[in-house]
């Protein structure tokens, strides 16, 4: 049997989506001892026989201070306990890790999830210190081999890495959902559109509200409802106060995990609105394969990414990403109603190869399998 200690920076809950606890999960069922080690609450979880999440609370006001006690909560617990593999997700300063802690025959595996998402001076060095990290490694995985050339890392180099694709969890994603309560009733009898994510003023939403409004100019009574929370919001809202769309545009801010596909289950249209640029061109957006494990009807943006999980007019709609060409999108999907039934019937059709347990068992367990004893 062998031994990972997956170690992430994000705080999780208990049976949260992130790709981290997927991962471990899958690998647990199919007889591997995996630790992974996170933030919240100061707890210790037995979540299955192999399987055992260790929360670090943060006991610091200061971010970089809660970093530092984070490390040293870490390096304890790895010079205490023995592993085969420590997998470690993508931070500021996680090389530290394999320089101090020179483990033999322990194999260090750095997992990109993304590249830094913002323009600029600081967005070019924060990708360049991402690369000079993995250069203390072993292995590299990395969510999609389009983002590597960001991070500065050479065609050699990519090609020895692992793409290890987003997935998603079939039991809580399903086209059985129920419909969330916490919405208003009213806004259940319109015709609700739904964006699920990060609000950042990155991703340019400012651009798919203006095409919202397009769309209500000749649909009278539909609703627009953003789940999710972010730095762009108030700026969102100013718009939305402008063209008196309060009533029909919903901010339901950061719901629960469990409430998400209740939330996506309202909708009759799914947005995955990502912007068309360099920066997000080959991030994998994961509330696409939501959506379409839900079943929903989706108008995605034409980036690299979402043309590998949708083929147009066959499982989702793809259009560009300013907003006349987005509203005749949704336009075309609530006027047409063949194209509609559709891309609702073919949406679920080949999501079997996106399922965690099964990304995990036909990529990453050989994946390891292969580098096991070799160091």
């Amino acid at each position: 049997m062998q031994n990972h200690c997956f170690i992430s920076w994000s705080y999780i809950d208990v049976g949260s989506a992130t790709a981290h606890y997927e991962y471990c999960l899958a690998l647990s069922e199919n007889g591997h001892n995996v630790t992974l080690i996170a933030r919240g609450e100061d707890q210790f979880i037995q979540i299955n026989p192999n399987f055992r999440l260790l929360l670090i609370k943060n006991t610091f006001s200061l971010e970089k201070l809660s970093h530092l006690g984070f490390y040293f909560t870490i390096t304890k617990h790895l010079i205490k306990h023995r592993y085969d593999f420590v997998d470690v997700f993508l931070a500021p300063g996680v090389s530290v890790l394999p320089i101090i802690l020179s483990l033999k025959k322990t194999i260090w595996v750095l997992h990109i999830r993304t590249a830094y998402v913002r323009n600029g001076l600081v967005g070019k060095l924060k990708n360049l210190f991402g690369r000079m990290e993995a250069i203390f490694f072993d292995e590299i995985t990395i969510i999609n081999k389009g983002i590597a050339k960001n991070l500065y890392f050479g065609d050699k180099s990519i090609s020895r890495m692992l793409e290890l694709p987003l997935g998603v969890n079939p039991v809580v994603f399903s086209t059985s959902t129920g419909k969330t309560e916490l919405l208003d009733k009213g806004i259940l009898e319109r015709t609700v559109f739904i964006h699920v994510g990060k609000m950042d003023g990155t991703r340019n939403l400012h651009k798919l509200i203006a095409a919202f409004v397009l769309v209500n100019k000749q649909i009278d009574n539909c609703a627009l409802i953003f789940v999710g929370d972010g730095n762009d919001v108030p700026t969102l809202k100013s718009i939305i106060k402008k063209h008196r769309l309060e009533d029909k545009v919903i901010f339901a801010g950061r719901v629960p995990y469990s409430e998400v596909p209740k939330f996506i289950a309202t909708a009759y249209i799914a947005l995955s609105y990502i912007p068309i640029n360099p920066i997000y061109d080959n991030q994998p957006p994961l509330k696409t394969l939501e959506y379409r494990q839900m079943g929903i009807p989706q108008v995605a943006t034409n980036t690299s990414a979402n043309r590998k999980l949708i083929q147009n007019r066959h499982n989702g709609l793809i259009c560009n990403d300013d907003p006349v060409d987005y509203a005749q999108g949704i336009l075309s999907l609530l006027k047409d109603s063949d194209l509609y039934s559709k891309i609702m019937l073919n949406s679920v059709v080949g999501m079997e190869k996106y399922y965690w347990k099964n990304i995990v068992i036909d990529t990453l367990m050989p994946f390891y399998h292969s580098k096991f004893g070799k160091k």
